[in-house]
């Protein structure tokens, strides 16, 4: 039986690299992931979530959806594949918002810059409310950004206080999370070389202006604005300008956006733009991951919901579940921890079952179900496997153990499913799309087979040779569910 193969596979094979010991090696390229990337003084939301764990992924291989937050898939998937990656969280520092909070501020009548997050967010909200019936709202908001290109020392103070309260707290949504990125850049840092680069293709003839005073270029018929009439950069040019920096920095041979699908528009321009620029080469490089949105939420109105606050709610039903659970083997002081990656499991797989691109809307009480295709599922699976092999074994597994007495239907069944080439064959598609679900559905389908396979195959009080070989089969099922868990960014869990 080939899944023996699989066993010999994974024990040799490094966790962080396992997927290149399953799927033909090609050359090896160096990535940069740009993903999570929330704006400074708004509350960590359930759409930075989607991206985050989608961008994990990635790394190993609107409310936007959970990728955002938990899941470095892309990377984790990259990565595994043998590639070189650097992770990239790029920080939303500059830019309008910060007139819109500062309204804010004014109509709530704070004077202090010591405010907390919830005031800067309360006020952004404010503003954006006010403004659909109030213009001055958002001319003052322009010239505060005027201000802040300027340096000046007020409008710099301010920005100061929002980023430094910002920042605290996002850092510690990411420490909460375990989420860890190779290099942190701010939008801020960008806005001089965006003003050169504006200079520059001025001064060599690409440069226009609209009807509307709008200073840009135009590109295969299409009017695309790099700054507004008062000469202060936008969010495109100071993304133009981090592109660049990264191109001659880094030297990438692509670089990965994890972004919800309503910036695809934006992403066009920005290669259209870096063509006419001179850099053709960085266009051809850049590559928009798309994924669609969780719904009926909204920052800007005030709905969105607080990635912490969503975490919170998860961890008290998850508890709820181990307390009445009557099997469980949680102690209650292993409560906090158990529910802590149950939840993020529970998060991850419910958003990766799923294409990237589909909009869905949340509900905990289907993303925490116990029974079915859940990411409760296959972390009770992986426990009920953990400590079926524990038990059985009296001492080392013999990987080359005659394996004729595995002659049931459920045994074969779960065999098959574990050879290398069905495996390998959903780690291709993942590289290939960039999608994770179709490790996910493989997943769901291994543990459907070994939940079966458990309950007829006994190990206990079986004839010795026979014990062996089921205990090689489940080994090997509770090994590949370990490692593919470990993709996808999910900690295992050993009970549950």
């Amino acid at each position: 039986m080939h899944f023996r193969k699989t066993l010999k596979i994974l024990k040799n094979a490094n966790k962080d690299k396992f997927v290149s010991a399953f799927i033909e090696n090609s050359p090896k390229q160096n990535y940069i992931v740009e993903y999570s990337s929330p704006n400074i003084a708004k509350p960590f939301h359930v759409g930075h979530l989607r991206s985050t764990l989608l961008g994990r992924l990635v790394e190993v291989s609107s409310l936007t959806r959970f990728y955002n937050f938990a899941f470095r898939f892309l990377v984790n998937l990259l990565k595994s594949a043998g590639h070189d990656v650097i992770s990239v969280n790029y920080i939303g520092d500059w830019g309008t918002q910060f007139g819109m909070i500062a309204s804010g501020l004014r109509k709530i009548g704070k004077s202090s810059t010591a405010f907390s997050l919830a005031d800067y967010a309360n006020a952004y909200v404010t503003a954006n409310h006010d403004s659909l019936s109030d213009s001055e709202i958002m001319e003052f908001a322009r010239h505060f950004v005027t201000a802040l290109e300027s340096g000046e020392s007020e409008e710099t103070a301010l920005w100061r206080s929002i980023c430094t309260a910002s920042m605290a707290e996002l850092k510690q949504t990411y420490s909460n999370l375990n989420v860890h990125f190779d290099i942190w850049q701010r939008e801020s840092q960008f806005f001089q070389n965006a003003k050169e680069l504006i200079h520059t293709l001025t001064k060599n003839g690409l440069v226009t202006m609209n009807r509307e005073g709008l200073r840009g270029i135009v590109s295969r018929d299409h009017f695309i604005p790099l700054c507004k009439s008062d000469n202060t950069t936008l969010y495109l040019t100071r993304d133009l300008a981090a592109a660049i920096f990264r191109f001659q920095q880094y030297h990438p041979d692509c670089i990965y956006y994890v972004v919800d699908s309503g910036q695809h528009q934006h992403f066009e321009n920005l290669k259209l733009v870096l063509s006419s620029a001179g850099y053709p080469s960085f266009a051809e490089r850049i590559q928009h991951v798309k994924f669609g949105r969780i719904l009926n939420t909204s920052t800007r109105q005030g709905k969105g919901v607080k990635a912490d606050e969503l975490l919170r709610q998860g961890q008290l039903k998850a508890k709820t579940i181990l307390e009445n659970a009557s099997t469980t083997k949680v102690l209650p002081f292993e409560y906090e921890s158990v529910c802590q990656q149950l939840v993020l499991t529970a998060l991850i797989v419910n958003d990766f079952k799923l294409r990237r691109i589909i909009d869905y809307k949340f509900c905990w009480d289907s993303v925490l179900n116990v029974k079915g295709a859940t990411g409760y599922s296959l972390q009770a699976t992986h426990a009920r496997l953990s400590s079926l092999v524990d038990d059985g074994q009296n001492g080392p597994l013999d990987v080359d153990c005659d394996l004729q007495s595995l002659r049931e239907s459920e045994a074969k069944c779960l065999a098959e499913i574990l050879a290398p080439e069905f495996l390998a064959q959903s780690l291709r598609r993942c590289l290939d799309e960039f999608e994770p679900y179709p490790l996910v559905h493989y997943l769901f389908r291994l543990c459907k087979s070994a939940n079966v396979a458990h309950k007829r195959l006994h190990v206990a009080n079986a004839p010795a040779d026979v014990a062996q070989a089921r205990l090689l089969l489940f080994k090997t099922a509770q090994l590949t569910l370990h490692y593919c868990l470990h993709i996808l960014g999910i900690q295992p869990l050993n009970k549950v």
